[in-house]
C-alpha cells in the first residue's frame, strides 16, 4: 500500500509535470515525434477510461427478461446449459459463483443485476 502511495503523491504528479502539454490546440500541431510519444501513454489512459465508461451508459444492466427467460434458478441455469454462473452483486454465500442471492437484492434495490454466465 505505502508503493501505491508514493507513486500517486510523488511519481505521477512529476510524470505529468514533465509532459510536453502546448498551452494551445495549435500547439500539438507543432510537437515533435518524441514528444507525441511521452503523450501516448495519458491519452491511451483517456481514451480507455472514456471508453469503458461510455459503454458502461451504453449497456447497462440487461433486463430480466433477457437474463433468464424461463423463470430457472440460477443452480438450474448451470445445470441445463452446462454453464458457469459468477456473481455480480458481491451478495452470494458462494462466491466468486453465483447462488441466487441476487433476487433478494434485486428486490430490495430495485436493480436488475443477475449472474454473468460463462460456457
Amino acid at each position: 500500500m505505502e508503493a501505491f502511495q508514493v507513486y500517486i503523491t510523488q511519481q505521477l504528479p512529476q510524470y505529468l509535470a514533465s509532459l510536453p502539454i502546448p498551452n494551445t490546440v495549435d500547439g500539438y500541431l507543432e510537437l515533435a515525434v518524441e514528444e507525441w510519444l511521452q503523450l501516448a501513454p495519458l491519452f491511451f489512459m483517456m481514451f480507455s477510461v472514456i471508453l469503458l465508461i461510455t459503454l458502461q451508459f451504453a449497456i447497462g444492466n440487461p433486463a430480466p427478461s433477457k437474463l433468464n427467460k424461463n423463470g430457472l434458478t440460477a443452480k438450474e441455469v448451470r445445470k441445463h446449459q452446462g454453464k458457469t454462473a459468477f456473481c455480480r452483486c458481491w451478495q452470494s454465500k458462494k462466491f466468486p459463483l453465483c447462488d441466487g442471492s441476487h433476487n433478494a437484492y434485486n428486490k430490495k434495490t430495485g436493480d436488475s443485476l443477475g449472474p454473468i454466465v460463462v460456457e
